[in-house]
């Protein structure tokens, strides 16, 4: 049976301030299995843990979420992928992601692309 502290999930903190975004890689993934704000968070922790992620955000809604990682020190997209299917492990959940999209930009500290023209 389903219990809903089992979706209880504290949120982490990404590994580097916002204002330290800078020649980051963006992945933009579509998003399977995430259904509450506990799941969210576990898959969203999952991410922040593989080495040179620093910043996700998950729109639960829409099931869509980008992932920026540093650009000198990016994962594979493959250890993005498995840290999604591998959230789920030890929980009556499937979580599951597909690619939409990968750039890379430089970004201002909330995240959004600047202005200078690169893409």
């Amino acid at each position: 049976m389903h219990h809903v502290s089992e979706c209880t999930v504290r949120p982490i903190e990404g590994k580097v301030p916002h204002c330290d975004l800078a020649n980051v890689r963006e992945h933009v993934f579509a998003f399977a299995g995430l259904g509450c704000q506990g799941c969210l968070n576990r898959v969203r922790n999952a991410l922040l843990r593989i080495p040179g992620v620093v910043r996700v955000e998950i729109d639960l809604l829409a099931a869509v979420g980008r992932i920026w990682c540093r650009a000198d020190s990016a994962p594979p997209q493959s250890d993005l992928l498995d840290a999604v299917v591998g959230a789920s492990h030890g929980t009556h959940h499937r979580y599951l992601a597909v690619p939409l999209r990968r750039r890379f930009a430089d970004h201002d500290s909330h995240g959004h692309q600047s202005s200078n023209g690169r893409k």
